[in-house]
């Protein structure tokens, strides 16, 4: 498998693709995120079809799902059923690293491409 990783909306924010799910026929799609930037809490969003799960690595990330907020820590991970509305975000200023997981995911990943970059994600030698 090629490992792809982009930039993010802002600078120095990285998802890094682990496993496709185009490689895996739809099945799971896990990406590292790498977020240096604080930022608010976002809108709301919501996976009709598939889980998220998201595992915080250093650092502590903001979750809000079905209108509960807690902060994640290391170690500390979260599982969103598909159809809740959530949203994720990083308020400490030493940032967060965090892997998620989508299941159930076929065709995601363009969609993952977008909202992250507006375009395709290049691969690693890029």
């Amino acid at each position: 498998m090629t490992m792809k990783t982009s930039e993010h909306h802002a600078p120095g924010d990285r998802v890094i693709v682990t496993v496709s799910a185009d490689e895996l026929g739809g099945g799971l799609l896990q990406f590292e995120y790498i977020c240096r930037s604080v930022t608010s809490a976002p809108n709301d969003h919501v996976h009709l079809s598939r889980e998220e799960s998201v595992e915080v690595l250093e650092g502590t990330l903001h979750c809000r799902a079905g209108g509960q907020e807690r902060v994640l820590r290391p170690g500390e991970r979260v599982v969103i059923a598909a159809g809740i509305p959530h949203a994720l975000w990083n308020e400490n200023l030493s940032g967060c690293r965090a892997v998620a997981e989508h299941r159930r995911v076929a065709g995601a990943l363009a969609r993952l491409e977008d909202y992250f970059v507006g375009a395709a994600l290049p691969t690693a030698a890029e």
